[in-house]
């Protein structure tokens, strides 16, 4: 049984009863069940009134890190009722085997320098970003031509069933997802449509990774390269993105996501910008690894 902490006079820490699920959802703007969670509340007694919530996200691999989403009213935020939600978060963890909590934020949330205080740290920041098919082919043409004169051994065709065992290793390689996984979503994830790889003399060298939704956009979910071929990533990665959007746009999509580690992956964030690409979110996720109880 978890020991819940102290709280403040006036505060409880508890499960949620049934009919408080939705309004726990609210708090964390989610839309799905929350069964694969383990939520507590804190709820204010006079008047009765959720302060806040946490979710702990039962494992699925026995990796020591679990995600956590944490969230406490503006009013409560930074006081003693934050405090026991981290304290609670920090017991659910331990109780799962844990000693890691991972938690995701959108933007510039206030938690973030809260819990870096608290001796958490940035493990890894994303930037979204979306472009203009139309746009991004105009833009990337005198790219592209200059590519060709260096790279004519290069050829992109569409992904095939038979490609899925390299491309998963190539993923796993770069530590994207293990092989499992990404074999996995290769075979129901990513629309075949929109899947392309890059080979030298029938050798998979590189390959891009796509999700379609109905909005007329596409997600670039990976984009590889062979670590052996790195030297000539900006020419295969030209010749991926090329074709999947020339393929996208005869689909009749009109825009494209993608994302990228801008403290790892400069090239990308600089290549972006060169192509008329607007940076749409920031994710940050943060780990906060536990002192032995």
């Amino acid at each position: 049984m978890t020991a819940l902490p102290m709280l403040p006079p006036g505060l409880e820490l508890r499960p949620p009863w049934p009919d408080e699920i939705p309004r726990l959802k609210t708090i964390f703007k989610a839309t799905g069940p929350i069964g694969a969670f383990r939520p507590l509340v804190l709820v204010a007694k006079e008047p009765e009134r959720l302060v806040g919530g946490v979710l702990i996200l039962e494992p699925d691999s026995p990796s020591g890190i679990v995600s956590c989403l944490l969230s406490v009213r503006p009013a409560w935020r930074g006081g003693a009722a934050h405090e026991a939600l981290l304290d609670a978060a920090g017991a659910l963890t331990r109780e799962l085997g844990a000693h890691t909590i991972a938690f995701s934020f959108t933007g510039e949330s206030p938690d973030v320098p809260w819990l870096e205080s608290r001796g958490a740290r940035i493990f890894q920041e994303d930037v979204f970003y979306e472009g203009n098919v139309l746009t991004f082919r105009e833009r990337i043409s005198p790219l592209l031509r200059r590519a060709r004169e260096h790279a004519e051994r290069f050829v992109v065709r569409p992904l095939r069933e038979d490609d899925h065992a390299p491309v998963s290793s190539m993923v796993a390689a770069h530590g994207l997802m293990d092989e499992e996984r990404a074999r996995a979503r290769l075979s129901r994830r990513y629309d075949p449509r929109l899947c392309m790889v890059c080979t030298e003399q029938d050798r998979i060298v590189g390959a891009i990774l796509t999700i379609s939704a109905d909005n007329g956009r596409f997600y670039i979910e990976n984009r590889v390269v062979a670590p052996d071929y790195m030297a000539s990533s900006s020419s295969i990665n030209l010749r991926l993105l090329d074709a999947i959007s020339m393929v996208g746009q005869a689909a009749g999509f009109t825009s494209f996501r993608f994302s990228c580690q801008p403290g790892k992956d400069r090239e990308t964030v600089n290549f972006a910008r060169r192509c008329g690409c607007r940076a749409i979110r920031r994710q940050i996720r943060v780990h906060l690894r536990l002192t032995p109880a």
